[in-house]
């Protein structure tokens, strides 16, 4: 009788260290999943909800802030055994949300809107500093599924007003791209 109050107490206490896990967990987790490129510094709250700066790791020794990031992970879907979560940016060099779920071998992206400034890629993608590319770009896209090897899903990508300091012209106009692909690799 006595073990089994000791096994309804850790068993609670286990409860409690997940329910109450801080948010300074996920870079560490970040780190272990073998991602490099990406991370989150500055954490605040909780592994289910909270806020971080999403940080670059492109560059030798140096991070690049990219910008800050709220989530919030479903309770009801952690019951039905799937991880998702709504996920938003607010900051100038990335703003919108999209929705996460986590899968077996991969990651769906749901409903993103993203906005960024062109100059925001020129910071993230070296080469494409030469350009010193200005105006705004959007990326939509009501489902992706990203896994090791693939990607399928439909995603539209604009450069508004794009332009470049190699140009005399500008803005140049805008673009749009419309990317679709499935898990065939077609």
């Amino acid at each position: 009788n006595k073990r089994r109050y000791i096994l309804i107490g850790v068993i609670l206490y286990l409860i409690l260290l997940i329910v109450y896990a801080p948010a300074s967990l996920i870079p560490w987790l970040l780190d272990k999943s073998g991602i490099a490129e990406i991370s989150l510094h500055n954490t605040s709250g909780s592994v289910w909800n909270g806020t971080g700066q999403l940080v670059s790791m492109a560059g030798k020794n140096k991070a690049y802030r990219i910008t800050q990031v709220d989530w919030n992970i479903s309770a009801v879907s952690l019951l039905l055994g799937k991880l998702k979560a709504a996920v938003s940016f607010s900051d100038d060099a990335l703003m919108g949300k999209t929705m996460l779920s986590v899968k077996p071998g991969g990651l769906l992206i749901e409903n993103m809107n993203l906005g960024l400034p062109a100059s925001t890629v020129a910071q993230l993608y070296k080469p494409a500093a030469l350009l010193s590319p200005s105006g705004n770009i959007t990326i939509n896209s009501k489902m992706l599924e990203i896994s090791k090897y693939s990607i399928s899903g439909k995603a539209r990508v604009q450069w508004l007003d794009a332009g470049s300091r190699m140009s005399s012209i500008n803005p140049l106009g805008s673009y749009e791209l419309n990317i679709v692909s499935n898990n065939k690799g077609d």
